[in-house]
């Protein structure tokens, strides 16, 4: 049985590794961002190459030190094995999940337009540049799903699901919302990251998180893509209906379930996670930068 202070003390270690991922990022950002500003490069594309470069350099330093720190093995077996239709299922129900709080943002959006308010979030639009273009695809279907998962799904919810699955799911998924910076993304991320904990749980396995992770940014590519094109992006309507009606389905259909797992699995409070200094640090840090993503219009 965990003491109160051990888990208090793992909590501390989670959010140091992750106010370390913003100091890194800073310190790594530095030298990069002069030698691309030395190579002319766009400031557009140097952000991308930046944004690359420094989570490549940081996320393996802290996955390193934090999981020898805190005795944790990252559950990575490409020999296991992972059904089509398992990994097909899981993504089904993270992207229609994600998809139906993505409609609620854009209510919230609407909203705040009646207040001469409106939330943003980066530029990941594409443009007339083939390289540009390139670097997006590589950074979101590739950069974001191997590094994220392993940092958040391989290290940050097995260190915190010894205190209970729902309670490391949840407190996952909620920092890797705030890591974010913007509720654009937060909001939608939070539900494809509870269905990605659950799934990585159920399969002892984090590849099954960045293939669903990689599939999610991959559909969003391709919406962006071809989002001009009138007749693809009416498909597109009509298969995020059906995304939205099987997880809607699937919620009503095995809610029994996901009850009984919630009371059988809860673990501890999710407050408990911010009741340390360094907690508090992270969260305060999050919210400001979701601050600076809202714009007066």
């Amino acid at each position: 049985m965990w003491k109160m202070e051990e888990i208090m003390k793992e909590c501390k270690t989670v959010s140091t590794s992750l106010c370390m991922y913003f100091l890194l990022t800073l310190l790594f950002s530095i030298p990069f961002s002069a030698v691309l500003a030395g190579l002319g490069i766009k400031a557009d594309l140097s952000i991308q190459l930046l944004s690359i470069l420094t989570t490549i350099c940081v996320i393996p330093i802290l996955i390193k030190r934090y999981t020898r720190k805190l005795e944790i093995t990252i559950p990575f077996d490409k020999h296991l094995n992972l059904s089509f239709s398992k990994v097909l299922y899981y993504t089904l129900i993270s992207i229609g999940s994600s998809m139906i709080l993505g409609i609620l943002t854009n209510l919230i959006n609407l909203l705040l337009l009646q207040f001469d308010l409106q939330m943003t979030m980066p530029d990941l639009s594409f443009k007339n540049d083939a390289f540009y273009n390139m670097i997006i695809i590589l950074s979101v279907c590739v950069i974001a799903p191997v590094f994220e998962e392993l940092f958040f799904r391989g290290f940050i919810l097995q260190a915190l699901k010894r205190h209970g699955n729902v309670f490391a799911i949840i407190t996952t998924s909620i920092l890797f919302a705030l890591l974010h910076g913007n509720l654009v993304q937060a909001i939608p991320v939070f539900a494809l990251s509870i269905v990605i904990s659950y799934s990585v749980i159920r399969t002892n396995n984090v590849l099954i998180g960045i293939l669903i992770h990689f599939l999610n940014n991959s559909l969003s590519i391709f919406e962006l893509f071809f989002v001009k094109n009138v007749v693809i992006s009416a498909i597109f309507l009509l298969v995020s209906i059906g995304f939205i009606i099987f997880t809607i389905s699937t919620i009503i259909k095995k809610r029994t379930m996901i009850l009984n797992y919630y009371h059988l699995y809860k673990g501890k409070n999710i407050t408990y996670f911010f009741k340390n200094w360094v907690s508090i640090v992270f969260l305060v840090l999050t919210l400001l930068m979701t601050a600076t993503s809202f714009i007066k219009i």
